[in-house]
């Protein structure tokens, strides 16, 4: 049955359709080419929605995930949530939540984005965080200065500069 859970394996394939689904104690990297890569915090649910050559769907449940742009690509990037969706433009770091309630909250670390709605787009920068709530139709937004820095976020960091060293060996 395609809809049973297996555990992940280190390195393995992902295909479109496929979901990722982190416990409470666990977190998961997916990693879709040497410069973009989505983090899922303890406790998250994605789907990949699309997964072709420059071309990345993630579809956010519920959860935290954070999305790195490494360096400037012509990859086309969505992060979609069950009221919005986040375009990363440029370099940096995304986070994006889904709560319980099906509220969604984009923050960008560094960068910019454009969320995106049926009723419209607007772009998000650096130090800012959006809250999306209400009916996917018609969501209602509002833009604040950026969530404070949490374990997660120092998780991700933690994760960024890894991942540099590997790079620079």
């Amino acid at each position: 049955n395609s809809d049973d859970l297996v555990a992940a394996q280190i390195n393995a394939p992902l295909v479109a359709t496929d979901r990722v689904i982190t416990g409470d104690a666990s977190r998961a990297e997916v990693q879709f080419d040497a410069v973009n890569m989505v983090r899922l915090a303890p406790m998250t649910e994605v789907r990949m929605g699309e997964l072709q050559y420059h071309r990345y769907l993630v579809q956010v449940a519920q959860g935290t995930v954070t999305f790195r742009v490494l360096r400037q690509n012509d990859a086309q990037v969505e992060i979609s949530t069950p009221n919005a969706s986040v375009q990363p433009l440029r370099p940096g770091t995304y986070r994006v939540s889904v709560f319980g309630d099906g509220t969604s909250e984009i923050t960008v670390r560094d960068g910019e984005a454009d969320v995106f709605s049926p009723t419209g787009s607007e772009p998000l920068r650096a130090g800012t965080t959006m809250m999306s709530r209400g009916l996917a139709n018609d969501p209602e937004f509002r833009t604040t200065a950026a969530i404070n820095l949490d374990d997660w976020d120092r998780w991700t960091a933690d994760r960024d500069r890894a991942f540099d060293h590997m790079n620079d060996s």
